[in-house]
């Protein structure tokens, strides 16, 4: 997959020091832009951003959205990533977790909240990244948008859908 950011910029912008292992960051970084990023792109305009990214020709409102929100919003994610997965190791002998000699393992809740600082991070840059969408005219988000919008909700007992019932909508989603 390509790598919208580096290893190095996530070491570069959160607390992490220079000695962490790229591969255990290549990963998340990974995890961050499939399940975390594409949901709020949406799959045209993710593809059109990895397609534009990886043959360098990234360009106009798609640089902006790059470079003013799009870095910064994979490198919380990826950071809260590693938090999740960063002590352990999965080698032939098994599930091993690293301690340091000269330093203190933390506990489960430490852990927990500097994943939440993360996390509350990142969805900061993903509130900013989504109002620029919605006030920027990217015909690949708007699609998305208009896809989202468009599905009815059910929400408990009440339906808000229009006039269709729930099985003739349900269909022409298949249909789709």
């Amino acid at each position: 997959m390509i790598l919208l950011i580096t290893p190095q910029q996530v070491i570069d912008k959160t607390p992490f020091n220079g000695n962490i292992d790229y591969d255990k960051l290549v990963p998340c970084i990974e995890d961050a832009q499939v399940t975390d990023l594409e949901p709020i792109l949406g799959q045209v305009l993710f593809d059109k951003i990895l397609d534009d990214f990886e043959s360098e020709t990234l360009a106009g409102l798609y640089l902006d959205l790059y470079n003013k929100f799009l870095v910064d919003y994979l490198i919380r994610a990826s950071a809260k990533n590693y938090f999740l997965i960063g002590a352990y190791q999965v080698a032939n002998g098994g599930i091993y977790k690293h301690t340091a000699e000269n330093a203190e393992t933390i506990s489960k809740e430490e852990v927990d909240y500097l994943m939440v600082q993360q996390r509350s991070k990142m969805e900061v840059y993903g509130t900013r990244m989504k109002r620029w969408l919605f006030y920027n005219s990217i015909p690949e988000y708007l699609k998305h948008s208009e896809i989202i919008n468009a599905k009815p909700q059910n929400i408990s007992s009440w339906w808000f859908g229009g006039r269709k019932n729930c099985v003739e909508q349900i269909d022409t989603w298949k249909n789709e």
